[in-house]
């Protein structure tokens, strides 16, 4: 999964077409069976982060499977501590004052506090998505690979689509391999909240690993500007207006999709046809859930290989329309729209 270089100086509407009609087509869903199945069945048997990092990664070789082992690990390993995220978003979470004389002593200090989150999450086997994201990026670091701690907005709410972002809530990682920037999420990456954190449910999705940065764009997006990994990075108003790519997007490797827009003209859209395609094999149903109602109307497959649906819009305002797929008994949301 590439990153794409686009030609510094060319028009913004040129640019921002570019980046997203070669979406994810390169996107190939590489073998790590071997490599997950090792670290599933891996026993920790240390809380020291830099020692875990070393044994778990020790029987491979180059850095892409040292830092998926990694990702498998800590996904498979740490669950989602709603109860801290409830105190934090209450305000009650306990944070320890910092008193210190120089900068190199503040430092020490919150290099020592970073060393007990970290090892506080490893014993707990549990955390949030600071604690997801620094252990990987110092478990990558401790090997040898090139990892950055990112923090910035996570979108999902289809009632956002169209307001920019005013909360930083989330945090990811960064890593480079083969000499790329790719973009991590293993909080994302090791399953899903029930609404309003009442439950963590565990379901891997190993497409929030390695995803390109024209992907995670789609949902994630930076509260610093070179932490997109794009060539022209994207504002506020123009991520507001992409649809919101889920778990689903990323699950089955999306190569590529219409409309491209997430905000939709009810006015100038009578009817909207949706098209997608994805980049991993996918058997189950696709639907087209609107306003929370599943559609009877089911996508068709294209020969072309995509899957297609149209929709009667009727030019009605306020309506979300999540693209869905339901492989089994799991359902996964793949991009979501919203009519304006």
């Amino acid at each position: 999964m590439p990153i794409f270089c686009l030609k510094i100086g060319a028009p913004k509407q040129l640019l921002l077409f570019f980046i997203f009609s070669f979406l994810t087509l390169q996107a190939v869903a590489q073998d790590f069976t071997k490599v997950d199945q090792y670290a599933r069945n891996y026993k920790a048997k240390t809380k020291d982060y830099k020692v875990l990092a070393v044994e778990l990664t020790a029987p491979f070789d180059n850095p892409t499977d040292k830092a998926r082992a990694i990702y498998v690990w800590l996904t498979d390993n740490i669950k989602y501590d709603c109860k801290k995220f409830h105190k934090r978003q209450k305000g009650k979470a306990k944070k320890k004052p910092i008193t210190y004389r120089t900068e190199q002593e503040r430092d020490q200090i919150l290099k020592a506090r970073k060393m007990e989150y970290m090892t506080l999450t490893l014993k707990k086997k549990k955390g949030v998505c600071e604690d997801y994201a620094l252990l990987f990026q110092k478990m990558c670091e401790a090997v040898g690979i090139e990892s950055r701690f990112v923090t910035g907005h996570l979108g999902g709410n289809p009632q956002k689509i169209g307001k920019i972002p005013r909360i930083f809530n989330h945090a990811w990682n960064s890593v480079q391999l083969d000499g790329q920037w790719y973009l991590v999420d293993a909080t994302t990456g090791s399953g899903t909240n029930k609404p309003g954190c009442k439950g963590f449910q565990k379901n891997f999705n190993g497409g929030l690993f390695m995803t390109a940065p024209q992907d995670m764009i789609l949902s994630h997006y930076p509260d610093k500007e070179e932490w997109q990994y794009l060539e022209q990075p994207l504002t506020k108003e123009e991520f507001s207006q992409l649809p919101v790519a889920s778990s689903g997007f990323y699950k089955y490797l999306v190569a590529d999709y219409a409309p491209k827009k997430g905000l939709i003209n009810a006015k100038e859209n009578a009817k909207i046809k949706f098209r997608i395609k994805f980049g991993a094999p996918m058997n189950g149903q696709m639907s087209l859930l609107v306003n929370g109602k599943f559609q009877k109307t089911p996508f068709r497959k294209t020969s072309d290989g995509y899957r297609e649906l149209e929709y009667d819009l009727k030019k009605r305002r306020n309506k979300t329309m999540t693209i869905v797929l339901k492989d089994g008994d799991k359902i996964y949301n793949v991009l979501t729209y919203k009519s304006k």
